[in-house]
């Protein structure tokens, strides 16, 4: 197993791993950290099992890579979840005004359950008891298994 770990290098106070206006950061995760993987690693190839992890920020766009790439992750994981960007707001100095505003950019929930939610690869969600975003995460959960 190889592990990759990027950062969106500090993008302002994070980038949400959406594509925005200027930078494509989505495509930098699905496309880019792989491939520059598979350079420094040669046995990791483009058919090499790929899973997504990430807590709060990160864990957001984990749970929305996973659904709207599920063909390209067979697993996702996430800790702590910002399920909504939205729910980054308080977090965040700047405006998401250059972020996508479309609806499977801006929900983990809408990415997992709106286009596919029969081909989601296995999930992993955890929150602690005392985190703001547990009640989103349970709701979450509770509609991931309400569909299935």
């Amino acid at each position: 197993m190889v592990l990759a770990m990027p950062s969106d290098g500090l993008w302002g106070d994070g980038s949400g791993y959406v594509p925005h206006q200027t930078r494509d950061f989505e495509r930098w995760i699905v496309e880019e950290v792989p491939a520059a993987t598979s350079l420094a690693c040669p046995a990791c190839t483009a058919t090499s099992p790929l899973g997504v992890i990430g807590l709060s920020m990160g864990g957001f766009a984990a749970l929305r890579l996973a659904g709207k790439y599920p063909d390209r992750f067979v697993a996702a994981a996430a800790h702590s979840a910002a399920v909504d960007a939205a729910d980054l707001d308080p977090l965040m100095a700047e405006s998401r005004a250059s972020w996508s505003g479309a609806r499977i950019d801006v929900s983990a929930r809408d990415a997992l359950l709106c286009d596919h939610p029969t081909r989601l690869p296995p999930l992993s969600i955890d929150c602690g008891k005392d985190d703001p975003y547990l009640s989103r995460n349970r709701a979450l959960h509770h509609d991931l298994a309400r569909a299935g």
